[in-house]
């Protein structure tokens, strides 16, 4: 204990040592002080935060500055360890009996004329609120009781008072004014929001707190707004909003805004409770108060007129929710005059007149007049937001945020309306685009209905081709066509369209869920495919939308194996939707992905059973691993013929040429492996057999296979030539001889069996390495298939290349995941 005593005094030492050495936190001042600290040593522990409270109270030696020129500031390191103590987790029961005392400390800090020293003191004070939400379970003093006055270790309550009270008392701030008071009064407000209050604390707190609302600060206004609303008020939201405006708006701009921030914020927690006679009420005292006896509007500045307008519009969004008659919403002329206002037209014009354009779409929508119905122009006000792209932007944040989860038949038709007027008269940012796009996606995802010919109209609007750039744009567009489609599948009968239209949706689809460098497009494509598939009935898909749900069920498929867990679970999620599981036991799997896996391939074999299309995507499954998948298309549209293109030799070339980059390409980590990924497909290839291939594919696939094999050997060979002495002896002479002789007699066998070399960077051999290993393993898999389903012609070759490749296996030290590979490819024909 003495050692540790003596060590914490060499610490507190340095804190005068280096006072001339301002760092924000202190060079590890306070990072040695709480090592050495422990919390069972209650004495110990108790002294040192002494020392730490004595070196941040000392006064600042301005001396110091004027001789050296330098400022010493010990009080910086001593609050920058008092801070570290408080947030320390180590620390949060030793360090209860001190909060009050430290927050006191903070706040005197506050008003120092060095700003590192308010710096500081800021900071302790946010650590001591924090610690001040983590303990308040432990048992604190009354505070029912207590006066203004008191000694040291004043409770919260108290030191945000003494804040409040400091601010307004100053000389010549007419309660604000310098930036010192701004802190003051921020740091006291935020107190004031963790700290418990209650009777006559309660009473004063509001008093000061309501002070704050005229401040010349419109952060302060809002800040002591929402305070009030949340946390000190004590009666019933609109009780208080009826008790502000039944005193009416008066006093100074900045009063009569911080009041109606309060409004706002009041009626934001009342949204619940109010009644439609209250909501009547509250408006008609509202319009009073900003207008004058003979109906003009009282004179305010533009910033007044906007947050009415805020209080206003949330009105208007709690009728529309509720449902109730929009003539209670009298507020027409109101609006018309602020509008015709010439502030309007000025540089503080802007926020007012998107809030007024905000209110007349309100307005329209809950009268439903002048909405566009069949390509007919839209009313006044919908005009006016297609000419103002900042208003438009605005109403579109503001809907989508309060109206898009609620019942309203008229959104999703004045959206598709703003959809039509958008192109038809001139093509909007793309950034507007996008925030119509997610708004009535959102609608249509809860249920709301839109006319058929309306969602047609819209699925007409939305060119595909010219949204790939941005991605935000194409992503929003394609969850919007997904619930488009699955509105216009209703339609008896479908469009002649509609397959075409369902085919372009879903090319966008496969093209985005395979972008491995963008995570939102890979999201958004499987959002929308689940989407598209809750839409579909299982009885009439299949034959109305031939190879539609094939697609679907690849594209899932590939789904379920991204790397990221959330397009996983949205793809299980998917999954589900097409009603794959059959039994119970699956469903106790929950969202592994792996079985949804299962599922899919079993429904893929069921749905597609002796169809060609089947066996060309499993072989494409299989040729497709080993490319660089980015820029490959999908199994539903891409023929095997293409990837037959790239010999086995140029892919282990393309490898080679890599394994020394210092800088390679990232490739997605794919959740299944690629190994078992072949293994898949080479089982649906088994099943399914190859009858159904054409012969010019199955004669191109054997020639690929059978030159791979070779490949394959030569590779093995080589490696064999390499291997160490003891290893070579179990070869034959006969068969060393012949390859060496082999090698020499053909320019392409030596060209090969340099490009063997280059891969041997692996200790064992080069079937461990995994990029390697998938290339050997797919080659012989495919050749076990072929193996076992060929017609007779090329069956002797396959053996004959396949055992030698056992042959030279089993004298090196293969990857026995290879040599089974290998095995099974030998295994008796199945024909």
């Amino acid at each position: 204990m003495h050692n540790e005593s003596l060590q914490l005094q060499a610490a507190l030492d340095q804190i005068d040592e280096q006072a001339n050495r301002l760092t924000r936190r202190s060079a590890g001042l306070p990072a040695m002080i709480t090592a050495l600290l422990s919390p069972a040593d209650r004495k110990l522990f108790s002294r040192t935060f002494a020392d730490l409270t004595a070196i941040a109270q000392r006064p600042i030696d301005d001396a110091s500055l004027r001789e050296v020129g330098e400022m010493k500031l010990p009080q910086v390191h001593a609050l920058n360890c008092l801070k570290d103590i408080m947030t320390n987790s180590r620390f949060s029961a030793a360090v209860v009996p001190y909060q009050d005392p430290v927050m006191e400390l903070a706040a005197a800090c506050l008003s120092s004329k060095v700003w590192a020293v308010r710096n500081c003191g800021l900071m302790l004070l946010r650590a001591c609120i924090n610690r001040l939400d983590s303990s308040s379970s432990l048992p604190r003093q009354d505070l029912r009781d207590q006066s203004l006055a008191g000694g040291e270790g004043k409770p919260p309550p108290m030191v945000a008072f003494r804040l409040l009270d400091k601010a307004v008392s100053l000389p010549g701030n007419d309660s604000h004014g310098t930036s010192n008071a701004v802190e003051d009064i921020f740091a006291g407000l935020d107190l004031l929001g963790h700290a418990i209050l209650a009777g006559s604390m309660a009473d004063v707190a509001e008093e000061l707190v309501m002070r704050q609302l005229g401040n010349p600060a419109w952060t302060v206004r809002d800040h002591a707004a929402l305070l009030l609303a949340t946390r000190i008020r004590r009666v019933n939201p609109v009780t208080a909003i009826m008790a502000f405006l039944g005193n009416g708006l008066a006093g100074t701009e900045n009063r009569v805004h911080g009041v109606l921030l309060c409004c706002r914020y009041l009626l934001e927690q009342g949204m619940s409770i109010v009644t439609e006679t209250e909501l009547e009420l509250l408006l008609d005292t509202l319009i009073r108060d900003m207008t004058h006896a003979n109906g003009d509007l009282a004179r305010h500045s533009p910033y007044v007129y906007t947050a009415c307008m805020d209080v206003l519009n949330d009105v208007a969004s709690c009728i529309l929710e509720r449902g109730w008659s929009h003539q209670i919403l009298k507020t027409e002329p109101f609006t018309k005059r602020i509008r015709n206002l010439p502030m309007t037209n000025s540089q503080h014009g802007p926020q007012l007149l998107r809030r007024i354009l905000l209110h007349e779409t309100y307005h329209i929508l809950m009268a439903g007049k002048g909405l566009p119905t069949g390509g007919e122009v839209a009313a006044d006000g919908t005009s006016q937001l297609i000419d103002n792209i900042d208003a438009l932007s605005f109403a579109l944040d503001v809907l989508c945020q309060k109206d898009c989860h609620r019942s309203c038949a008229t959104l999703p038709i004045f959206l598709a309306g703003l959809i039509d007027q958008a192109y038809e008269r001139a093509s909007p940012p793309q950034y507007v685009l996008e925030q119509i796009f997610t708004c009535l996606t959102r609608i249509l995802e809860h249920g709301m209905a839109i006319p058929l010919a309306t969602a047609q109209m819209v699925f007409r609007r939305i060119d595909s081709a010219e949204l790939h750039t941005p991605r935000e744009l194409r992503n929003a567009a394609l969850k919007l066509q997904a619930s488009l489609l699955g509105v216009i599948r209703l339609a008896h009968p479908q469009p002649p369209d509609y397959q075409r239209q369902v085919d372009q949706w879903l090319r966008v689809a496969e093209d985005s869920a395979r972008d491995d460098l963008d995570f939102p497009s890979r999201l958004s494509a499987v959002t929308a495919v689940s989407t598209y598939i809750g839409h579909m009935e299982d009885s009439v898909t299949p034959q109305q939308l031939p190879g539609i749900r094939l697609r679907l069920l690849l594209l899932l498929y590939e789904l379920l194996n991204d790397d990221d867990e959330d397009i996983r679970l949205e793809a299980v999620h998917a999954g589900r939707r097409f009603k794959l599981h059959k039994t119970s036991a699956m469903d106790n799997l929950g969202y592994c992905a792996v079985a949804a896996r299962e599922e899919v391939l079993h429904e893929l074999k069921r749905q597609a059973k002796a169809l060609p299309e089947l066996t060309e995507v499993a072989l494409v499954n299989v040729l497709r691993l080993g490319h660089k998948t980015s820029g490959i298309p999908g199994p539903a549209e891409l023929g095997p013929t293409a990837l037959l293109e790239t010999s086995v030799a140029s892919k282990l070339g393309s490898i080679a040429r890599k394994l020394n980059d210092l800088f390679a390409e990232e490739r997605q980590n794919l959740y299944v492996d690629d190994i078992c990924e072949i293994n898949t497909w080479t089982g649906v290839l088994d099943g399914e057999g190859i009858d159904h291939l054409a012969l010019d594919v199955f004669e191109a696939v054997m020639k690929w296979t059978l030159d791979g094999l070779d490949t394959v050997n030569d590779t093995l060979e080589t490696q064999q030539l390499k291997a160490p002495s003891d290893q070579l002896r179990s070869l034959t002479n006969q068969s060393t001889t012949d390859l060496k002789n082999q090698d020499v007699a053909s320019g392409a066998c030596a060209n090969r069996s340099q490009l063997c070399e280059s891969l041997f960077v692996h200790p064992l051999s080069v079937t461990y390495d995994h990029e390697i290993l998938v290339v050997l393993y797919q080659v012989v898999s495919l050749a076990g298939v072929l193996y076992r389903h060929d017609r007779k012609a090329y069956r002797e070759k396959l053996r004959a290349k396949l055992q030698r490749v056992q042959e030279v296996c089993s004298s090196l030290p293969v990857n026995p995941v290879f040599l089974g590979a290998v095995e099974r490819a030998l295994s008796k024909p199945s024909r």
